[in-house]
């Protein structure tokens, strides 16, 4: 088996903002009156809003407006196999025009179809495939796909064609997923707690790796 795992650049920023959301987030100060164009960090719906652009770009639920692909490079178009303007935009209902922020409901086509065939955890994608082969083939499809919809990856946080992976604090194998032995080591050598509080934060450390200590429930 071999592996990837992507972590995108200033993710937030590929989430243009809406007129209204423009208007809300603006602030004042000592330079002037400024708005946001992009997604900032720290909104409140930030993650679930990125969340979904993610998903439309692995899963292939909806395709951006004619408007917006009309600024995608050609070779990404063609790749995908998309023509501008081919979409069934008019035929959408009213409701469904108008339910999301994005206002991208236009159904996707059958060429943008599930890429990899698994979610990301927010800005994070973790794949697998037998050989290095199959993994740079899926890995191009993905590529042009986040650049379909204008999402960066940041190289130094990435790994590519490794056999084994950091992912969310897990190492990722063949032989399946581990704590990472560094901050394990960190969990084994807590002190064991004399307080409340400190019974609290103990277990606390320890849940994040539950599915590694048996009979955690009990014992705890």
């Amino acid at each position: 088996m071999w592996f990837l795992s992507l972590d995108m650049a200033s993710g937030f920023w590929a989430v243009p903002m809406t007129l209204s959301a423009k208007h809300i987030s603006a602030f004042i100060c000592p330079l002037g009156h400024f708005q946001w164009t992009r997604m900032p960090f720290g909104l409140k719906s930030a993650p679930l809003i990125y969340q979904q652009m993610l998903d439309n770009c692995l899963w292939g639920f909806v395709r951006l407006p004619a408007s917006e692909e009309a600024q995608i490079d050609a070779n990404v178009l063609e790749f995908l196999g998309i023509q501008v303007g081919d979409s069934v935009e008019e035929d959408l209902s009213t409701l469904t025009d108008s339910m999301t922020v994005f206002q991208r409901n236009i159904p996707a086509p059958p060429q943008l179809n599930p890429v990899l065939g698994r979610s990301s955890y927010i800005d994070d994608i973790a794949y697998g495939a037998e050989t290095l082969d199959q993994l740079c083939i899926d890995l191009d499809r993905l590529l042009y796909r986040l650049r379909y919809w204008g999402i960066s990856v940041s190289l130094p946080k990435s790994e590519f064609g490794k056999k084994t992976i950091s992912y969310l604090s897990h190492e990722i194998g063949a032989e399946g997923i581990r704590a990472k032995p560094k901050i394990a080591k960190g969990v084994k050598d807590l002190p064991f707690p004399s307080t409340l509080k400190g019974v609290q934060s103990f277990l606390g450390s320890l849940n994040y790796y539950n599915k590694f200590i048996e009979d955690l429930p009990v014992v705890a």
